[in-house]
């Protein structure tokens, strides 16, 4: 009896140890890499990224891990930073300061060519990028924004996973369907610009005519997404929604009229083939729940935003349906595309025509509807009406190498073809059209 009460009481503090010590959370930062590993007593965290020296008022390059025990690993990450780099060369403020600074006299474009004018360098390094200061940052994209409104921006295509891990976000905390502006002030510069010409040295912006800043990334399909920026912050961060467009043909305002508060994303999906990317990251990438609506509703709640032949229009999903759809609780439309960010600036998404995506910027050959991506051992394929599903999945299966699989679906068909083979004869099936 006395040992078995020594088995149970090994056991319950053994539980106990792994429940207190093992890591039920961890979470990838979008600051260059950063780990979070949370625990109910501790947070471990191997800092990674960008941050701004005070000594130098430049961009350096750090990493760093710590361990914060309870109560401190309930405190924010803003907080863990601060404490953790209190006292060194990394600034104690977060990475953007709302403050406009006065740029430096001994930066200033050249007062004989014009932006309309000027040639576009070659991209800088990540070395020479790394190396400017805020302010010859902020001259550095401006001087290089494509100003001449009869000139195509250009537009690099991405490989699938640099273009839905980076780009679209099923690899960052900042991705399709969230305001940059929820980030603004976030402690590694999650949505700083600097930090994405470092990342991605041959960026280009467009600058419009109204002011707003704009650049585009496409995908080996065709498809873009634009991210925007203002000198109202000294084109410092993101700011807005990213806008994602597929090539064809815009749709229209008038074809959305049948949506109302209380429709679902869903239905919005049937009119806009641009959402099913939408569907994916917040049914695959994001826990759609109760509690993260409530948490959403003033920040990261879950948003599609619409570019439209006449307009921008956007939907916020703020409620679940009895099928855990997501509802849609507001809608804005703009007729001059302007809308009002979560900072309140009004931020003009109106994208120049030539720049828009068309069919043949596709790079790779692809079925017309069908749509497949990778995720480690699992393969997520959409199929859209008219699509052939025995034959596409063969097709996927061909050029993955796959060899043995199983597979399952959602979804209705027009009509079907269902055989049955039958062990006792070994040869015979039923068919069914």
């Amino acid at each position: 009896m006395k040992k078995k009460k020594i088995i149970i009481i090994l056991t319950v503090v053994l539980v106990l140890l792994v429940l207190l010590f093992m890591p039920f959370r961890v979470d990838t930062l979008s600051d260059g890499g950063s780990k979070v590993y949370s625990a109910v007593l501790y947070k471990y965290v191997k800092w990674k990224g960008l941050w701004y020296s005070e000594q130098t008022g430049e961009l350096t390059e750090t990493v760093k891990e710590a361990v914060y025990w309870f109560p401190d690993n309930l405190k924010s990450l803003d907080e863990l930073r601060r404490k953790t780099f209190s006292g060194s060369k990394y600034s104690e403020q977060p990475v953007y300061v709302n403050e406009i600074v006065e740029p430096s006299p001994t930066i200033t474009p050249s007062p004989t060519v014009t932006p309309t004018e000027r040639i576009t360098p070659t991209p800088l390094s990540q070395e020479e990028i790394l190396s400017l200061s805020v302010d010859e940052f902020y001259e550095y994209v401006r001087n290089t924004a494509l100003c001449n409104e009869a000139e195509k921006l250009s537009v690099k295509a991405y490989n699938s996973e640099d273009w839905y891990g980076y780009f679209i976000g099923q690899k960052r905390f900042v991705r399709l369907g969230i305001d940059f502006g929820v980030f603004e002030n976030y402690e590694n510069g999650i949505t700083r610009i600097h930090s994405l010409y470092y990342s991605h040295p041959e960026t280009v912006f467009r600058k419009m005519p109204d002011g707003m800043y704009y650049t585009a990334f496409a995908s080996e399909l065709g498809r873009r997404v634009f991210w925007f920026a203002t000198e109202e912050n000294r084109l410092a961060t993101l700011v807005g929604y990213p806008v994602l467009i597929y090539p064809g043909e815009l749709k229209k305002h008038e074809e959305f009229m049948g949506i109302s508060e209380g429709c679902t994303l869903v239905d919005v999906m049937k009119i806009d083939p641009t959402v099913r990317e939408y569907y994916d990251l917040f049914y695959l990438h994001s826990t759609v729940s109760e509690t993260n609506l409530l948490a959403n509703k003033s920040t990261l709640r879950f948003t599609t935003v619409h570019y439209l032949a006449d307009g921008i229009l956007e939907f916020g999903y703020g409620a679940l349906g009895e099928n855990g759809d997501l509802v849609i609780t507001e809608i804005r439309y703009s007729p001059d595309y302007t809308l009002e960010d979560c900072r309140g600036r009004k931020i003009v998404y109106r994208i120049n025509p030539l720049d828009l995506p068309s069919r043949k910027d596709s790079i790779v050959e692809k079925e017309e509807n069908m749509d497949y991506r990778r995720y480690g051992e699992t393969i997520y394929v959409r199929m859209d009406k008219g699509d052939e599903v025995i034959s596409g999945i063969l097709d996927i299966c061909a050029k993955e190498h796959i060899v043995s699989a199983i597979f399952s679906g959602i979804g209705g068909c027009s009509e079907a073809e269902i055989q049955t083979f039958i062990p006792e004869t070994g040869t015979g099936f039923w068919k069914f059209d």
